[in-house]
């Protein structure tokens, strides 16, 4: 029997010196890499959703800039747009003009040509009239 508590008390013995010795430090090893593991693993986690939410900030500081750079091209082709018209207007405002304008210089000509086909038709009508009354009128010019 005291074979067997010797050997309990050296097995109890050799246990508490291994355990501190040995059995401890490696199970605090383990324990602060498995903390480091998992905390790399969180800090991991973290990163990616910060990553994340800077990269969905971008992306919407970017759609932000787009719809900026559409206004701003609406406002240039609608300011375009309008001197186009207004070119346009005056372009034909001026054309308007210029064809009232041709259009009373061939009124002018059409009641001048008038005017004068009314004084030749009133000359030769006085001609012919003068030929009729003179009796030169029966000779026949060759």
């Amino acid at each position: 029997m005291i074979e067997i508590l010797s050997s309990a008390g050296l097995f109890i013995l050799l246990w508490t010196i291994l355990g501190n010795a040995l059995f401890k430090p490696y199970i605090k090893l383990l324990e602060e890499r498995e903390a480091r593991t998992m905390g790399d693993e969180k800090r991991a986690a973290e990163a990616f959703r910060e990553s994340e939410k800077v990269a969905q900030e971008i992306n919407e500081e970017l759609r932000q800039a787009a719809l900026h750079g559409i206004k701003i091209r609406d406002s240039h082709v609608a300011e375009a747009k309008d001197e186009a018209n207004q070119v346009v207007d005056h372009a034909s405002s001026v054309a308007a003009r210029e064809l009232e304008a041709a259009r009373e210089e061939i009124a002018k000509l059409v009641a001048e040509a008038r005017e004068q086909i009314n004084q030749d038709a009133q000359q030769v009508a006085g001609a012919m009239l003068d030929r009729l009354l003179t009796g030169s009128g029966s000779q026949v010019v060759h």
